[in-house]
């Protein structure tokens, strides 16, 4: 065994391989070696070789194994002199490994311990290394125990083997991958077999990310001899952060020689991204706008999703990724601190940079397999210019998904202007969508439009922006120092840097009959700016134009509304309306109201004199339409002086209309008809039922135009009840007779005394208007001829 050792296995080890040996960097020289054979009295010239060789990979590369350790936690760097005693913890050949074989860092030699006390310690060091060759598909026959055991030969056979090996283990190339999201990308690796036997192959994919590459045609390679072969392999490109993995080729012995192993890293990387689903929001301009998506979980799995929302000032569907430009750097950076990274870089690098718009306050979510939940996002537009942004949803074991949000400005809602001539109604709302005025026909008028030099609005939306780009820890130092509704000073002059009388580019809706000027400066050290507007028309109506002054990012917009009216207008008389009815019959006049502008109005009803007269007190007239107000006249009593003053008033405009009110009540239709038999001489009783629509108690007084019809006096009738009134009729002769009953108010006839024997006042007193109406019935009666009181029997002799 020795003897072959030396003589065949160690006889391979000569100079010449030994300058020709492939190294991990090239940078990186390996140091000379003594031919001499004299120069050792120990070792001889190959086993010298394996040694420098064992030192070289030791001390340039263990830093590099366990670059994620503390310098403290570092292996400690030693030479290394013989094959039993320095390689009894494995730390050596690990970092031989790790040097050649850079992919079995994170997945096992990550794990060694680099300074082992027990026994323990080192078997779990030794298992780490055989799980490696064994990875690898080096068929060499090691066994932990071997290495913990540091038999000196068998540990310079193993070296040796790894001397010969591990440079087939070196980089063949790199392939690249690219693509879109959620769409596979596959490439080609071409491998050439240049012998006259058959090799085999078993492929095999390493690495952190290697569940995200598959070979399309399965783990075995055969390839005959003096022939070439392609091997597909896909990349599933599901995630925005770059990948890489390992291809790992090495050969099976099915003849004297297997084939030589083979690497090749895969790295992918997707550079632009087209969105499957674009979420679009349009708002005002400097308006803070809450917007929820719809989010799909497209994955089988269940899982917990990191978000973050990455916004760019591109206007395109293919957007570029962010995290391309980091395949390069950070690659062991999961993609939450990869996009985390990015935050902070973009905020380092770029004080200047276009402010954001786009912001999330919820920062996961929680999804099902093909769930679907909603979510918030913040749209903040600060420019005129449409903006988008990446809404990624991530989970580093599942995988990534976004969403393409694309912001639309709108303009912006109605500036806060003012002005003396205004009409003062506005002044007291909250909010003032637009100035009104009043013009007179004819006559060339000027207003006077005071302007603020300062955009709140935009100043607004540039403190949102600025406090949702903070930490909580800054919010909270600015909360302290109450700077929460402060701007720092790039940002205010961000407003106008180029001059401190920056001229606004006046432009308005409507040319006809408006007089404006084109552009106005605003003095920053002022407050407000007058604009001068002039108008003048030919005839009456309302007329509107819709100011905007522009001066870049600084945009207001606000309306002008002239009502223009003839001089004898302020003296036109009120309208007189006149109603006619029955009492007790309501009747409905539909007044109308036309509304000719763009804008809706809020109307107010205001009545005042008899009550007969109501409609509703609130109502609204829509743009461009018309509105019937429904008048309505309920007497309940018979009068022709009804009388009463309604005004209309309009809350968005200030106008009003008044309208005199005049009604008139007249006895109403008969209540019923009583169709009534009788016989001349027979009294018979019948009965009408009275109802009392009124809320107080009511006595009717009772006539009647037939003589024989007699009844009670009067019949009394509880607060909206009915009661009965009996009555008997005695015909004295026979025929057909037709009459009234009559039912008059009238005051209550029963009176109340104390125990004194003193009237008592009653609670509700009788009021005379109360009287003045009446509840009538037309009556028929056909009057037959009595029954025959005897009969008379009379005989006569015949002529």
């Amino acid at each position: 065994m020795s003897f072959r050792c030396w003589s065949l296995v160690l006889g391979r080890i000569t100079p010449k391989s030994y300058e020709q040996l492939g190294i991990p960097d090239r940078s990186k020289l390996m140091p000379d070696i003594n031919t001499d054979p004299t120069s050792s009295n120990i070792y001889g010239i190959s086993e010298r070789i394996l040694l420098t060789w064992l030192n070289y990979c030791y001390s340039n590369y263990r830093e590099q194994v366990w670059v994620h350790r503390e310098q403290s936690n570092m292996p400690s760097g030693r030479w290394i002199v013989n094959f039993d005693i320095d390689l009894v913890d494995s730390i050596v050949l690990g970092t031989v490994l790790g040097a050649y074989c850079p992919f079995l860092i994170e997945p096992h030699l990550q794990r060694m311990y680099v300074h082992p006390t027990t026994g323990e310690q080192y078997l779990q060091n030794a298992l780490i290394i055989v799980s490696c060759l064994l990875q690898l598909g080096l068929e060499y026959d090691v066994q932990a125990l071997d290495i913990t055991r540091a038999d000196p030969i068998c540990m310079c056979l193993l070296v040796c083997y790894l001397y010969e090996h591990l440079p087939e283990y070196l980089s063949k190339g790199t392939i690249q991958f690219g693509g879109i999201l959620h769409e596979p990308s596959t490439s080609q690796v071409k491998i050439t077999n240049p012998s006259t036997q058959t090799l085999i192959y078993s492929m095999n994919i390493v690495g952190r990310d290697a569940d995200e590459f598959q070979l399309v045609k399965g783990n075995t390679l055969s390839i005959p001899a003096k022939t070439s072969l392609l091997i597909n392999i896909q990349s599933k490109n599901k995630r925005l952060r770059p990948i890489e993995a390992v291809l790992l080729l090495y050969g099976k012995r099915t003849s004297t020689y297997p084939g030589s192993a083979m690497v090749f890293y895969l790295q992918g990387s997707i550079q632009t991204i087209t969105a499957k689903k674009t979420h679009r929001i349009e708002a005002p301009l400097y308006k803070i706008t809450k917007s929820t998506i719809e989010v799909t979980n497209p994955f089988d799995q269940n899982g917990v999703f990191q978000v973050a929302i990455v916004n760019s000032s591109e206007n395109t569907q293919e957007m570029k990724n962010p995290l391309a430009t980091s395949i390069d750097e950070n690659k062991k950076d999961t993609v939450e601190e990869l996009f985390q990274n990015l935050k902070k870089t973009k905020k380092r690098t770029n004080q200047n940079h276009e402010a954001d718009c786009f912001f999330i306050e919820q920062t996961s979510i929680e999804l099902k397999a093909h769930e679907t939940k909603h979510f918030e996002v913040q749209y903040i537009a600060t420019t005129a210019k449409r903006r988008e942004a990446l809404l990624v949803f991530m989970n580093e074991t599942i995988g990534e998904f976004l969403f393409l949000i694309e912001g639309i400005p709108k303009k912006p809602e109605a500036f806060p202007v003012s002005s003396d001539k205004a009409m003062k109604f506005d002044l007291k709302k909250a909010k003032i969508e637009k100035l009104r005025f009043k013009a007179v026909v004819g006559v060339t008028n000027v207003f006077d439009i005071d302007i603020p030099v300062r955009n709140s609005q935009r100043h607004n939306a540039l403190v949102a922006v600025r406090w949702q780009g903070m930490s909580e820890r800054e919010r909270q130092k600015q909360t302290l120092l109450g700077l929460t509704n402060q701007l720092p000073e790039p940002s205010k002059k961000s407003f106008h840097p180029y001059s401190r009388l920056p001229e606004f580019k006046v432009q308005s809706s409507s040319s006809n009959n408006f007089s404006i000027p084109t552009s106005l400066s605003f003095p920053l050290e002022e407050l407000s700016v007058k604009l001068p507007i002039r108008f003048q028309a030919d005839k009456t109506g309302i007329y509107s134009t819709k100011i905007s002054l522009s001066c870049g990012d600084d945009i207001r917009d606000f309306e002008i509304e002239i009502h223009c009216i003839t001089q004898s207008d302020n003296d036109k008389q009120t309208a007189i309306l006149h109603i006619r009815t029955s009492v007790f019959t309501p009747v409905q006049q539909n007044i109308p109201i036309a509304n000719g502008t763009e804008d809706n109005w809020n109307m107010t009803a205001t009545f005042s004199g008899n009550k007969a007269f109501f409609g509703p007190k609130t109502f609204r007239v829509e743009a461009k339409s018309v509105y019937q107000y429904p008048l309505t006249f309920h007497p309940q009593i018979e009068d022709d002086k009804f009388q009463a003053q309604m005004i209309i008033s309009n809350a968005d405009t200030g106008f009003t209309q008044t309208y005199n009110l005049r009604g008139k009540a007249d006895r109403g239709p008969p209540i019923g008809h009583l169709q009534l038999e009788s016989k001349v001489g027979s009294t018979t009783t019948h009965s009408i039922n009275i109802s009392n629509k009124k809320a107080k108690r009511t006595a009717y007084y009772v006539t009647c135009n037939l003589p024989f019809v007699q009844g009670p006096p009067y019949v009394c009738v509880s607060p909206k009840k009915s009661a009965r009134y009996q009555f008997e009729i005695c015909p004295p002769k026979r025929g057909t007779y037709k009459g009234v009953v009559v039912f008059q108010p009238g005051p209550w006839p029963i009176k109340d005394i104390d125990s004194d024997g003193d009237e008592i006042p009653p609670l509700e007193p009788d009021d005379p208007a109360d009287f003045q109406y009446s509840l009538w019935f037309t009556v028929d009666i056909n009057v037959q001829a009595p029954d025959a009181q005897t009969t008379v029997d009379l005989t006569a002799p015949c002529l």
